[in-house]
């Protein structure tokens, strides 16, 4: 993952390996580096996945080492909790604290928790059991939206819920577009013989009361083929349509179709992509998306 500190440097979780956060500045220099591999105090193992917080404060998130560690943008160490398992999806609100997706364990556990800045919980919310009366295993995304409150969605799904607090629903959009049906299958020989379904990976609410909806669809050229992940697989097998809903009225106001899957950044307008070099060496680009009137 990629964040913008308020200096205007950039820190880069990796693309691969992991175990440190690297700094950059504006120009895509490497300015020093945070942490090293390890169990210790800012020490992080892999993947990590963070946001910054207050003050440009890190929120690292060490699925390998089971924790939520702070560290400042220089690289000390300020507090640790740790996590009961691995958390798919998670956003940082006002006072520091934190709302994460889990996969439900139960049909008595929930899908979303808030935490307090020490790490205890303060309330779970969200029905861990589908329609059809089966446990809810699916990925799920919670992102930080304006005035404290916060977006939920499937990512099988074009619908999402904001939320300003866990039991009061705000806003609920649910698009219906044909190029995303809904909901979303996982079909047979995907990857090889047929296309990747459309899947919503992110949404970003402005400070003007507009949405921006970023979903994977497949490549608009797409063949058959083998399914190898890497940078340029993803490009030739992914596209991200990106939406930008007025919430007052629900109209649409733009449409994108960038042509490759791009990476949602917590808590910033500010997606990226990755792109492999001639010499095998990766390199992550880092996008921020405007609305552009035209006459």
């Amino acid at each position: 993952m990629v964040g913008r500190l308020l200096s205007g440097e950039y820190v880069l979780s990796g693309v691969a390996g992991g175990g440190v956060l690297n700094v950059y500045d504006a120009r895509g220099k490497l300015r020093r580096t945070i942490g090293r591999k390890g169990a210790g105090p800012g020490e992080f193992r892999s993947p990590l996945r963070f946001v910054p917080g207050n003050g440009d404060s890190l929120f690292v998130v060490d699925d390998g080492n089971a924790r939520i560690q702070v560290v400042t943008s220089t690289g000390d160490y300020v507090r640790v909790f740790p996590t009961r398992d691995r958390y798919r999806g998670f956003a940082l609100l006002p006072d520091d604290q934190l709302v994460i997706f889990r996969v439900p364990s139960s049909r008595n556990d929930r899908l979303f928790h808030q935490f307090d800045r020490e790490g205890n919980v303060l309330r779970s919310f969200g029905a861990p059991v589908q329609p059809d009366g089966s446990l809810d295993l699916e990925n799920w995304f919670v992102v930080a939206a304006p005035r404290d409150r916060y977006w939920t969605a499937s990512i099988w799904s074009y619908a999402l819920s904001r939320w300003s607090g866990p039991d009061t629903l705000d806003l609920e959009i649910a698009r219906k577009v044909d190029w995303f049906p809904s909901p979303s299958v996982y079909p047979e020989g995907m990857y090889v013989s047929v296309p990747p379904p459309p899947l919503l990976l992110h949404a970003w609410e402005d400070s003007s009361g507009r949405l921006w909806t970023y979903s994977a669809v497949a490549d608009a050229n797409w063949v058959p083929g083998k399914f190898q992940p890497s940078p340029e697989w993803q490009a030739r097998t992914f596209d991200t349509m990106i939406e930008v809903i007025d919430l007052s009225s629900g109209d649409l106001l733009a449409l994108l179709r960038y042509p490759t899957r791009l990476g949602m950044v917590c808590n910033s307008p500010l997606m990226y992509g990755v792109e492999e070099l001639e010499d095998g060496d990766l390199r992550t680009i880092v996008l921020e998306p405007q609305l552009v009137h035209r006459q």
